[in-house]
C-alpha cells in the first residue's frame, strides 16, 4: 500500500478513540453539522476516521472539519481538510489533513507519548 502521508511515525489504536466536530463551509445546509467518529490512525499531521458522516465530492472541496479529540488526558481541538475519502456501506473513512497547526501537532506528539507510557506500565 502506498502512504501519501510522510512523516516519521502512524499510530494505530487498539481501542476506539473517539472524535467530534462541527462542519465548516460556505454551503448554508452544512455548516454548523456536527459529526461523530473513530480514530482508527493518527499522525501528529493527519488521521484516518470512520464516520456516518456523507459529503459529496463537491462538498468535500469546500468544507473544513472542526476536530475536538482525547488521546491521553487533554483534549485536542484543531481543524482539518478532507484529503481522500473511502466508502464502506453506510459509513466513510476520510483522511484528514491538519493544516499548519503546531500547537496542535505538539499536544497529539505529547499525549502519544504518556498515552504509550501508560500502555507500557499495563504491559499491552
Amino acid at each position: 500500500m502506498v502512504y501519501r502521508r510522510n512523516e516519521g511515525f502512524r499510530y494505530a489504536f487498539g481501542d476506539e478513540i473517539k472524535v467530534k466536530g462541527t462542519v465548516k463551509s460556505e454551503i448554508g445546509a452544512l455548516h454548523g453539522q456536527t459529526w461523530e467518529g473513530t480514530i482508527l490512525d493518527i499522525s501528529p499531521q493527519g488521521m484516518k476516521v470512520q464516520t456516518d458522516l456523507h459529503l459529496t465530492s463537491a462538498e468535500r472541496q469546500q468544507v473544513q472539519l472542526e476536530l475536538t479529540f482525547c488521546l491521553n488526558k487533554d483534549t485536542i481541538k484543531g481543524y482539518s481538510e478532507i484529503r481522500w475519502v473511502r466508502n464502506l456501506g453506510n459509513q466513510h473513512q476520510y483522511g484528514l489533513y491538519l493544516h499548519n497547526q503546531p500547537a496542535v501537532e505538539g499536544l497529539i506528539v505529547e499525549e502519544l507519548k504518556a498515552r504509550r507510557r501508560k500502555e507500557v506500565l499495563k504491559g499491552e
